[in-house]
Formats: C-alpha cells, structure tokens, sequence
C-alpha cells in the first residue's frame, strides 16, 4: 500500500496528483457541482494502483462559498469560486476548543488555535458563545458552530489589549 500513487477528479479537476499516502490521510475538498451527477475518477500511476478506505460525500448549501473574495496583496477582487475546487487545509477555531465532527452541522472538525500560538503567553481567550445570534439572510450554522462564531483570541499589544 505504501507504493501506490495515483490521482483524483472530481468533475475532469484534478483534486490530487501522483499522490502517495505515507500514513491515514484525510482530505477534503469542495466542488461545486453544476449537473446532476457528481463524477469522481482515481487514476493509478504508471505501475502502480489507486485505494481508498472511504469516501464521504456531503452535499452542502450553495451559499456556503461565495463566488468571490477580495485580495490582500496586490489588492483587488477574485471571481468564480464556486467554478473551482477548493481543498480545506485546516479548519481553526480562533480562542476556542476542539469542535469534534459531532458538534459540528456538516460533520467538520475544528482545531483549536493554541498549538498555532508562537508566544502562548501572550495571549487570552474570549468566549461568549451564548451571545452568538444568527441573523435572517446572514452566516448560519452551516459555515460554523456557535462555539466557534463566539470565541476568540486577544493578543497583547505591548501597549495594551487588541479586542476581537
């Protein structure tokens, strides 16, 4: 198992190339499906073989991605992510816990930020989870768990404290 390499698509995108599993491996990706069927193809390397343990395919709102996002450097504005296939590397719970997969709509896990802390010590944490309202036409529990959307990370400034 350990030498096998191959690729995957989801709808003709290539979602991973010659990929090679060193040990358990979760990815996850999001396609945006455009017709009624979802088409996902494992191609095997030239001498060698495609595996995999399971597949879990979740259908999801459409307004959980928005068609575009702004640029930070350069500036400016992206268009067409709903066309493209988008991997989640890490899903981080700023200044919260761990959100196991049960505690989550869409079955997500989400880690919390202290591993990802150079500094700790310089930082607090807030939580007012109870606070956290959706409100009609905005962020719903499907894009991220009350514990989530109510917790958060204060960094000491030096000159005093950086609110979230």
């Amino acid at each position: 198992m350990r030498s096998a390499s191959f690729s995957v698509f989801a709808q003709k995108t290539a979602l991973v190339s010659d990929f090679t599993p060193k040990n358990e491996t979760v990815k996850e990706f999001s396609v945006n499906v455009m017709s009624g069927d979802l088409v996902i193809a494992f191609s095997p390397s030239s001498n060698s073989f495609a595996y995999i343990n399971a597949l879990e395919v979740v259908s999801v709102p459409d307004s959980l991605i928005v068609d575009d996002a702004s640029l930070f450097n350069p500036s400016g504005a992206f268009n067409g992510l709903v066309n493209q296939a988008l991997e989640t590397v890490a899903r981080v719970n700023m200044g919260g816990p761990f959100v196991s997969l049960e505690n989550d709509m869409l079955g997500r896990t989400w880690v919390s930020d202290r591993s990802f802390l150079l500094q700790p010590n310089l930082a607090t944490n807030e939580s007012k989870i109870s606070a956290v309202k959706y409100p009609q036409g905005g962020p719903t529990s499907d894009i991220a768990p009350p514990t989530v959307y109510g917790t958060c990370t204060k960094m000491n400034s030096g000159s005093g404290w950086l609110g979230c």
